[in-house]
């Protein structure tokens, strides 16, 4: 049975189903974060994404990366601390592309960044993405997901 992300913003819903099969602990570990709430902030450096940042010693392996994202891609991605240039605390977020001019790069590096995708949206997303768009220019919103399966 698929299991899926369920993304709720400012009366919108989008769900994405996960990759088990591709990024098996990436699923587990985003999986066992659920639910997840909090700001969800534009990602300046990678285009068209939005991100949620989850616990900081949240970790997982590499696993079915690449610098290739798609609108609906749902990523994952964790810094060390003091890895970057200007950001001394560890982060780990799950990331998502809105639309197609994503390339995701490291903060305080600004080179390439190759993300775990786990997961991808399916079905109608586009009042999601037109949320997350808004972000660009409106500031941060409250999002929480969710876990569902079927």
């Amino acid at each position: 049975m698929a299991r899926f992300l369920v993304f709720r913003m400012e009366g919108t819903e989008a769900r994405a189903r996960l990759f088990e099969d591709l990024a098996p602990e990436t699923c587990k570990l985003i999986w066992s974060h659920l639910p997840a709430s909090g700001p969800c902030g534009h990602v300046l450096l990678a285009g068209t994404a939005c991100a949620l940042e989850l616990n900081p010693k949240a970790v997982a392996p590499a696993e079915n990366q690449t610098g290739l994202i798609h609108p609906g891609d749902v990523m994952f991605m964790h810094y060390p601390e003091r890895w970057r240039l200007g950001f001394p605390e560890a982060e780990s977020r799950i990331t998502w592309a809105y639309d197609r001019f994503c390339q995701p790069r490291v903060p305080g590096r600004m080179s390439p960044e190759f993300p775990n995708v786990f997961a991808e949206f399916v079905g109608d997303a586009s009042a999601f993405f037109a949320a997350c768009k808004e972000t660009f220019y409106g500031g941060r919103k409250p999002i929480r997901i969710e876990g569902a399966e079927g």
